[in-house]
């Protein structure tokens, strides 16, 4: 005899009614959990891009790669690829 056939009949709509409720929430986790991640993503490319302006402004105005490499956290060879590049 399995488990639905040993409720009774308000019991069984109860379990399925909470199945489906739990169905919802586990997906609404996920959708909040996945846009989460989409906007620390975005988040963490704007703060990288203010980073490079930042860098290529302190190019700019000759200022020493040593320097802009404390400032920005870049290395020195980003830096010098972001200065050819531009």
């Amino acid at each position: 005899m399995s488990y639905f056939t040993k409720l009774s009949e308000d019991e069984r709509i109860q379990e399925l009614a909470y199945d489906e409720f739990r169905k919802k929430m586990d997906y609404r986790l996920y959708k909040q959990a996945w846009r989460k991640k989409g906007f620390e993503q975005g988040r963490q490319e704007g703060l990288q891009e203010g980073m490079q302006k930042i860098a290529l402004n302190l190019l700019k105005e000759k200022t020493d790669i040593a320097f802009i490499s404390k400032i920005t956290g870049f290395s020195k060879e980003e830096i010098k690829k972001l200065k050819k590049n531009s």
